[in-house]
């Protein structure tokens, strides 16, 4: 009985958000520029926004969604993207301001940067055959959604566990690119977001029809000039302040904007509160 106790209250604990600080580091920011974002190619139904490919009360919904909807991946990142940065510029209870995005968009030398990075790699050598192309196409397959982006910044993946302590995928191309970021963008620090979580959500449905709204289980990291981490946000929500008509999991793609909106917003709401709580 003690052990399913302490089993239950872990999945409470790990369920929930979380945050590490360093006050001092953090405090003296004044600037930072929101250089990479990372959102699934495709955003779907999920019924919980911290678990992919869980079947739910909505897989119905999904099989139907999948044939009449088509979302743009990349308009959902700008409009959730522009309308963080918005929320942080307009809050009082940071330390610190974002680049926006036609900022960033204006600075050639980053845009370069970004271009050079994200560029696909030839092959250098020749696929494997046989048993060995079997094994390598096995190895290859790491069961991740793809990831999109805004226009103009990076995303180098998207993490299958939310629960890990930042949003970083800690490759080298990811590390050499926040470095160079840093020196052409001269702001105090960059800010890396990956939204593993982003998805469509089922606010009161009954068979796929009701009110629809989406979800977000998301990580923030925040880095120095030190190439430090001195800020990690692990959040999540269920719906935003938004939401729209669905009908036999169909939501109107019209309606797609407004909700696309305010998940920026309540993404920031969430980052915006924890960040004000550690550094009380």
């Amino acid at each position: 009985m003690k052990n399913v106790l302490l089993l239950t209250l872990l999945s409470v604990l790990l369920s929930c958000g979380s945050a590490t600080f360093k006050k001092d580091e953090v405090t003296s920011i004044k600037r930072v520029a929101i250089v990479a974002y990372s959102i699934p190619e495709k955003i779907e139904f999920r019924d919980d926004p911290k678990q992919q490919n869980k079947p739910g009360v909505m897989d119905l919904v999904k099989m139907v969604a999948k044939n009449f909807t088509e979302v743009d991946g990349q308009k959902a990142a700008e409009l959730s993207y522009n309308e963080f940065v918005k929320s942080i510029n307009t809050s009082t209870h940071l330390p610190f301001k974002a680049l926006t995005l036609e900022e960033l968009r204006k600075n050639a030398k980053f845009q370069e940067l970004v271009t050079s990075t994200l560029k696909k790699e030839t092959p250098v050598a020749a696929e494997a055959t046989g048993w060995m192309g079997t094994l390598q196409s096995f190895a290859n397959t790491k069961d991740a959604p793809s990831s999109t982006t805004v226009a103009g910044i990076a995303t180098f993946g998207i993490d299958k566990n939310w629960q890990d302590s930042d949003a970083l995928m800690k490759t080298e191309k990811e590390k050499e690119f926040l470095k160079k970021s840093l020196e052409i963008l001269n702001v105090d620090a960059i800010m890396v977001i990956n939204d593993m979580g982003y998805s469509f959500s089922c606010e009161a449905c009954i068979g796929g029809t009701g009110s629809a709204s989406t979800g977000s289980a998301f990580n923030v990291t925040l880095i120095n000039k030190e190439m430090k981490s001195v800020m990690n946000v692990r959040q999540w929500f269920g719906f935003s302040k938004a939401s729209a008509p669905i009908v036999t999991g169909i939501i109107p793609p019209p309606m797609y904007e407004k909700l696309f909106i305010a998940h920026g917003g309540k993404m920031a709401s969430e980052f915006i509160s924890e960040t004000e709580t550690q550094l009380k």
